[in-house]
This record gives structure tokens, sequence and C-alpha cells, in this order.
């Protein structure tokens, strides 16, 4: 008697396991819809990702600029060109991440120098702004100097 309830009970077991049920087969499907988006998101940022990078990496060298200039209390340069992404520190040259450049700037002659007091050398009082591609731009305070 015990052997044959055994023998029932396995062969329930194993019909009920034979495959999915709609209800399984459902979520497996919703979830590789969500990981296939979150994948595709991802890779579609790229350009996204790039220009913030380019973007911080930027402000990152002018600020140092900008630091470096007040420490050493000599007049600092930083030229651009616009339609490349490379820009110079003082002859050094440095480069963008792959991708990005620096589309136009309102600089004038392209060069961003700051005096002793970490003030950006400007003839007149406005801010200016350097535009990179992927719709970044960056803004430089004409009266303090202040970068974001």
């Amino acid at each position: 008697m015990f052997l044959k309830m055994a023998r029932l009970c396995y062969n329930c077991i194993t019909h009920l396991t034979k495959g999915f049920t709609l209800t399984e087969l459902l979520i497996l499907i919703a979830a590789v819809a969500v990981l296939s988006l979150a994948v595709g998101y991802r890779y579609f940022s790229k350009t996204d990702y790039l220009a913030e990078t380019a973007y911080d990496q930027l402000v990152a060298d002018i600020r140092s600029v900008q630091l470096i200039t007040m420490g050493q209390l000599a007049k600092k340069t930083v030229q651009f060109y616009p339609g490349t992404g490379e820009y110079f520190i003082d002859g050094e040259r440095k480069r963008l991440p792959e991708g990005t450049v620096v589309e136009r700037t309102t600089l004038p002659g392209n060069a961003l120098v700051f005096n002793t007091l970490g003030e950006p050398d400007f003839p007149d009082s406005h801010d200016r702004y350097i535009y990179l591609s992927g719709g970044k731009a960056i803004r430089i305070y004409a009266v303090t100097g202040k970068i974001e």
C-alpha cells in the first residue's frame, strides 16, 4: 500500500513539473524585456555619457589652472581650438574623450587667461561660455571666475 501511494505521489510530482506554466512564461518574457531595455538604454546613451565626462574633465582642468595661477602668482592660459577635441594648458596638449569636441567659445581669441587672483582676464564684465558637443556648455563668470 505504501509503495502504491509513493508511486502515485511520484507520478503526480513529475507530471506537474514537466514544463512552464503560462504565468511563468509571461514573467520570464517580461524580465527579459526589462533587461534588454536597460542594456539598450545604456548602449544608446553612450554619447550622453561621453559629453558628461568631457564636461567634468574640462571643468576640473580649468579649475586646476585657476588654482595653480593663484598659487604661483603667474598668469596661465587655456587655449581652445573649436572643432577639435584638443585644448592646451600653457603649451601642454590635453584631449577630451573620443567623439567630443569644443564646438565654439565666446572667449576672446578662444583663450581663457587667469590673472594672479584667479579671475579671468576679460576686457569687459560679460560671462563667457565654452560649448561642447552633446549640448553641454561651461559658463565662466567674468567677475569671480566661477566655473560651472
